[in-house]
């Protein structure tokens, strides 16, 4: 009997030796300062480390006494969301120490000519002009596609999905000059180093519309009459409607 306690006894003591050293360990790694690493995600990211670095170190809280760094990543994937160049953040904790924080910026793919010129990203986020003053933008900005009409910002979305629709056609990414939502809700679209007005109606079968439009192309480029019509009306099904130039 004797024995059996003893046993129990030194597993007991064994077991809180163990849960000892496992908590004096946690506590160890919970003291010491983490390393930061920053990764833009984007190959052609114009964001600098150091914007990153800015950012985090707002919220990075040390303390005084003991150099514990408390680590809420939610609130710095949150604070780096609030630059307006930022579209993803994830801030992660590697086994060794280190804190990952890896940065995908928001590019521009559209300029917006209305009251205000400002830019739209793939997602149909505003993005201000002044926004680029500060960092060395490499992408074109002059030749993106321009978006005018008449339209509000629950229209964004929704202009950028078209947009996107037309620019995933090989014929037409790097054609697209001007998309225009006319006061009747139908979209114009116009061509670089072309002439024509192209109507597409609403944003409805696109690319039905937009294989309609490379078929007459193909065959008015071949019997050299592309230069005889201003407009090409798309908004009625399998149809291709032309206008003459006066």
């Amino acid at each position: 009997m004797s024995n059996r306690i003893g046993v129990t006894i030194k597993g007991a003591l064994l077991l809180g030796v163990v849960f000892f050293v496992f908590g004096f360990a946690q506590i160890r790694h919970d003291q010491r300062s983490y390393k930061t690493e920053v990764i833009l995600v984007d190959s052609v990211s114009t964001l600098s480390k150091d914007i990153v670095d800015k950012l985090l170190i707002q919220k990075l809280d040390h303390s005084k006494n003991d150099n514990k760094l408390k680590v809420d990543l939610r609130l710095l994937e949150e604070v780096l969301l609030t630059h307006t160049l930022i579209s993803n953040a994830q801030v992660y904790k590697t086994i060794d120490g280190k804190l990952v924080t890896e940065v995908k910026q928001r590019f521009p793919v559209a300029l917006v000519q209305s009251d205000e010129e400002f830019y739209l990203d793939e997602s149909g986020v505003r993005i201000e002009k002044n926004d680029f003053k500060s960092i060395a933008v490499k992408a074109d900005l002059n030749n993106l596609p321009v978006i005018v009409g008449k339209f509000g910002a629950d229209n964004y979305v929704e202009l950028m999905d078209l947009l996107k629709s037309i620019q995933d056609d090989g014929f037409f990414a790097s054609k697209i000059k001007l998309l225009k939502k006319r006061e009747d809700g139908f979209y114009e679209l116009e061509l670089r180093n072309s002439n024509l007005i192209i109507e597409l109606g609403n944003n409805s079968n696109i690319n039905q519309k937009l294989n309609n439009f490379k078929a007459f192309f193909a065959k008015a480029k071949r019997d050299a009459i592309l230069d005889d019509f201003s407009r090409i009306n798309l908004a009625f099904d399998n149809q291709v409607v032309c206008t003459k130039r006066i």
